[in-house]
């Protein structure tokens, strides 16, 4: 009987010192700023006067990083975010366009990669959970999924070191744009890459999905009267030849077809060559490549559209 009462006490003790714990971590990571956080903190910041709208990945954030430097007119937001999928995308634009009261352009990037690609699917949760609290939404909208995106514990990814005050807080999302591309050993760098976008990353089964939400987001900018413009951000040559073909042609196809179904204006920067000085890794552009690029897509929308998405 003592030895049933003794085990009893220990499981409450046990109890109260993990209710203990978790109370600490969430007060500790409270003030805890996630890149989602930084995110949304710009994109309040510059919604009331923005024309243009930008969607994509990490891709896509240099071209904002560029544009913010030339303080390009008109002026733009985003939620351009490493690790972002269409369905986030989708999620983002459907719940704030109205809150853009001089919206445009909604500007979509698109890579033949993120066709495949879905944060849930391969298990990286804790972008979603940093997203929801600003959407109310997750894509497994399980209880235990919604008990995790409340933690301020878990929206970081359990970032152990913050405990100890060893890690600075982000202050914005641009990554170290002003690099080139390292001398080092390139080939290994863009096959292990390419590995991971086109293969460790990457599920044909996604493309249909990821089409119709493509879709969606095509339907919802034009619905309103927005003009919508698709790109595909330029990647190294070397990275392209490791990209696993048969992937790629699954997802250039499904594009592809989407595109002239809904006759949408789409920039393939892949079609062009832009040479290794212009990318700051196998498959980001670097500060000086998105200039160019950008003068591309500012050509390409002035000859689709009859104005210039933007001015220097």
């Amino acid at each position: 009987m003592k030895t049933v009462r003794l085990l009893f006490l220990e499981l409450i003790a046990l109890l109260i010192f993990l209710v203990l714990l978790l109370g600490m971590l969430e007060w500790k990571y409270a003030s805890y700023r996630t890149q989602a956080d930084i995110l949304m903190d710009e994109f309040q910041r510059k919604k009331s006067d923005s024309k243009i709208l930008w969607l994509g990945n990490s891709h896509t954030i240099p071209l904002i990083a560029e544009l913010d430097s030339i303080k390009a007119q008109p002026s733009s937001a985003s939620f351009a975010y490493g690790g972002m999928d269409l369905f986030w995308s989708a999620v983002l634009l459907e719940k704030y366009m109205d809150q853009i009261p001089e919206l445009q352009t909604v500007c979509v990037g698109i890579d033949e990669e993120l066709l495949g690609y879905n944060q849930t699917y391969f298990k990286l949760e804790y972008i979603n959970r940093s997203l929801f609290r600003y959407t109310d939404t997750l894509d497994e909208n399980s209880a235990t999924s919604r008990l995790l995106a409340n933690s301020n514990f878990f929206r970081t990814n359990r970032d152990i070191a913050y405990l100890f005050n060893r890690r600075n807080q982000p202050s914005d999302l641009k990554p170290m744009l002003h690099g080139f591309f390292s001398p080092g050993d390139k080939v290994q760098l863009c096959r292990e890459r390419a590995k991971e976008n086109t293969i460790t990353r990457f599920s044909s089964r996604l493309i249909p999905k990821n089409i119709q939400l493509l879709a969606e987001i095509i339907h919802a900018a034009k619905k309103t009267g927005k003009e919508i413009i698709l790109f595909t951000p330029p990647k190294s040559t070397l990275y392209q030849s490791f990209r696993d073909k048969d992937a790629i042609h699954a997802s250039t196809k499904a594009l592809q077809e989407l595109v002239q179904k809904e006759k949408v204006n789409y920039l393939n920067g892949i079609e062009s060559f832009y040479p290794d000085s212009l990318f700051k890794d196998p498959d980001h552009l670097n500060l000086i490549g998105a200039s160019v690029f950008l003068d591309s897509l500012n050509r390409f929308v002035q000859e689709k559209t009859g104005k210039p998405l933007f001015a220097r």
